[in-house]
């Protein structure tokens, strides 16, 4: 998949300001598909009325990621992956060894994990992992976008209502300066 930079007049939906320029980053396949899914997907967190560009931008990769502790075994901890895609078939190793300890079903609840990931330019990552039964798993990579896109004001969770999401956006938009988690999303490989 590639990254994209979706620059677009808009505004979040239920705000009542004026439409500005903003931009969205996300991943797809090429030009054709992001817009399409942009269109058709992006309603529900804003309202525009024209895309002005889409543009493929690079990111800042992966250099390593630490499950430094955590619940579960102690033989889990440290280990260190070279990729997403390392790290997501280590935690499906995990979740194995878990469930042939409970006579091959999920033992309930999650497993809390300290993660640390390190991208190529230094700059690190640092997070609560929850790890959870096979079919409800979530990728880093993918909890790490959501929490920027969260943050950033551009995703809205399905269990929150607009008015709660713009609340806590307002009330928390001093302790977490939005452009900052929108500038991580573009900057690094999410």
């Amino acid at each position: 998949m590639k990254k994209f930079k979706i620059t677009f007049n808009g505004r979040q939906r239920g705000s009542q300001g004026a439409f500005s320029t903003l931009t969205y980053v996300m991943r797809g396949t090429d030009r054709e598909h992001v817009e399409k899914w942009f269109f058709n997907e992006s309603g529900e967190t804003f309202e525009t009325n024209c895309i002005l560009s889409i543009e493929e931008i690079d990111s800042v990769k992966v250099k390593s990621i630490l499950l430094k502790s955590g619940e579960g075994r102690p033989e889990w901890y440290p280990r260190t992956f070279g990729s997403f895609e390392a790290f997501e078939s280590g935690m499906r190793d995990i979740q194995q060894a878990i469930m042939l300890d409970f006579g091959g079903k999920w033992s309930g609840g999650y497993y809390k994990m300290d993660v640390v990931v390190t991208w190529e330019d230094g700059e690190t990552y640092t997070a609560r992992y929850d790890l959870e039964r096979p079919e409800k798993y979530a990728s880093l990579q993918k909890h790490i976008r959501n929490h920027c896109r969260f943050h950033g004001g551009i995703w809205k969770p399905a269990h929150l209502t607009m008015s709660q999401y713009n609340h806590y956006l307002h009330e928390y938009a001093t302790a977490c300066n939005p452009v900052e988690y929108l500038a991580y999303l573009e900057k690094y490989d999410l």
